[in-house]
């Protein structure tokens, strides 16, 4: 459940950044979704692997691990992109 409450933040999270930003931005705010989620896919894809066909539960913790490190990749990339729309270089 709270892997779902993760994903739904970080959705609401980069709608809230895309709206307090220049429209000329918005592109660079859907990249940060789109490596949000593919840092998700790939940490999904290697404790799957990991895990196996040992238990639920361990597959379980490997949704959320992976959930918690796309949000976190989505922070990281926003407050990076927020720096850089500050100071005014690049997009």
């Amino acid at each position: 459940m709270l892997s779902l409450v993760l994903v739904g933040a970080g959705g609401v999270l980069a709608a809230l950044s895309a709206l307090n930003t220049d429209p000329s931005r918005w592109l660079s705010v859907a990249i940060v979704l789109v490596l949000a989620a593919g840092v998700g896919v790939v940490v999904l894809g290697v404790g799957l692997f990991a895990v196996g066909s040992r238990s639920q539960g361990e597959a379980r913790g490997a949704i959320l691990a992976a959930s918690a490190a796309g949000f976190i990749a989505e922070l990281v990339a926003l407050s990076v992109l927020r720096r850089r729309s500050k100071t005014g270089t690049g997009a």
